[in-house]
């Protein structure tokens, strides 16, 4: 499930340990600035019991990237 946040888009990916059961998140934010595309990736540090807790995690973990970028001086 894609996600817009402040003319950002989240691609969260979440993929299920086989060994364990766990469910683990990474995403991708990608934006454009000055006419340039950006395709940033993070990885979410922790291990979750379902599917939906660790998309919700790793989309909150994005948010706060965005937001961070934002207030450093990064533009929309």
């Amino acid at each position: 499930m894609a996600v817009q946040h402040r003319k950002h888009l989240i691609l969260p990916t979440i993929d299920q340990d086989e060994a364990t059961g766990a469910w683990i998140a990474s995403a991708r934010i990608q934006f454009t600035e000055k006419l340039t595309f950006h395709n940033v990736s993070i990885q979410g540090s922790s291990m979750f019991r379902t599917k939906r807790e660790a998309e919700k995690h790793i989309v909150r973990q994005a948010k706060e990237w965005i937001d961070e970028r934002l207030r450093s001086g990064g533009t929309p």
